[in-house]
């Protein structure tokens, strides 16, 4: 018995790809649960929670952008950071402390006249052109 030699043949690009295996980032099934509480555990910082939990921070960053009870959780430890922020700053201006005090005029005594003013008078030559900037005064 005579056996046929199989010719060889060039595939096409659409055969290739046909039965070319689907390459998939291998990311360990992590629950929404254990990132919580790893979010929770670093400050919300997505870095630190992807060390805890063995995976990359892209990772995290995916299953947070595509889960809304994840985006909630971010947000709230970021409104806990800031409350956390804020009450430092005002015992540092209660102790006296002037740079806390200075920072805090600068933000929020604008309606009072706290208003750190910048001259901008700066000379920009593009070609021959020089453009003036100067400041706005205050209404």
């Amino acid at each position: 018995m005579k056996r046929k030699l199989l010719e060889s043949k060039k595939l096409t690009d659409a055969e290739r790809q046909a039965i070319k295996p689907e390459i998939v980032p291998f990311i360990p099934k992590v629950h929404e649960e254990q990132i919580e509480r790893a979010l929770r555990a670093s400050g919300g910082n997505q870095s630190e929670a992807s060390k805890m939990l063995r995976v990359s921070a892209s990772a995290i960053c995916q299953r947070i952008a595509g889960s809304e009870h994840l985006q909630q959780v971010a947000q709230e430890i970021r409104e806990e950071i800031t409350d956390i922020a804020e009450t430092t700053l005002i015992k540092k201006i209660k102790e006296g402390n002037l740079i806390a005090t200075i920072f805090y005029l600068k933000c929020q005594g604008k309606g009072r006249g706290y208003v750190e003013q910048v001259d901008l008078k700066a000379l920009v030559a593009q070609g021959d052109i020089i453009i003036n900037i100067h400041p706005v005064e205050a209404r």
